[in-house]
């Protein structure tokens, strides 16, 4: 009943009722909240990412679940000044996903970002390495996730700081990891003093 509530108030998911009655497995949703990315909003399909800013060829993908895909566009934004071209997708199904994307892959892209706002152990990252894995598909990973610690009570903008899920902890990451450099400290904390006028 809530989610009909939700759904009916929804004019962007008119047709979301409808598949989840007709669907033969259960279904977990989210209802979006104002994310301000109601422009990028292509009619959903399920199993279907959304291409939010496609770039250049070996460019990197930021492959984002919920509300990472606005800490993705800044991310995006940072890296531009720094001369790295990102495109950006809205995984939108964590199960199931897209695997034409993943498929098609390496040959647009040369680095994946998953970025999600999850532990990984289980998460979406974890899953998008395992397919990789099985399907003999080589493909650099970058997994950006919570880590599986205890962190103290703090605002949102803190806590993902703290956890090195904001867009400049991510952004120093991604360059590392192009530049052949570890990926930094795990508490998010920039070791490249350049990064703090970020």
């Amino acid at each position: 009943r809530l989610f009909r509530e939700i759904l009916n108030r929804d004019p962007e998911y008119p047709d979301i009722q409808q598949r989840i009655q007709e669907a033969s497995v259960t279904k977990a949703l989210t209802a979006p909240k104002n994310d301000g990315l109601a422009e990028h909003r292509a009619p959903l399909e399920e199993g279907r990412a959304e291409m939010i800013y496609e770039e250049k060829k070996g460019s990197v993908l930021l492959l984002a679940v919920g509300s990472m895909v606005k800490t993705a566009e800044k991310t995006r934004e940072i890296l531009a000044s720094r001369g790295i071209a990102c495109s950006i997708a809205n995984a939108r199904f964590v199960c199931p996903m897209d695997t034409d994307l993943l498929r098609t892959a390496p040959e647009k892209y040369s680095l994946i970002v998953t970025m999600e706002e999850n532990v990984r152990r289980g998460g979406f990252g974890e899953h998008v390495d395992a397919w990789y894995s099985e399907n003999e598909i080589r493909m650099p990973l970058l997994n950006i996730s919570i880590p599986d610690r205890f962190l103290p009570h703090g605002s949102p903008d803190e806590l993902s700081r703290a956890s090195g899920i904001d867009a400049v902890s991510i952004s120093r990451k991604i360059q590392e990891r192009l530049e052949g450099q570890p990926d930094g400290t795990p508490d998010g904390t920039p070791c490249d003093s350049s990064w703090d006028a970020e």
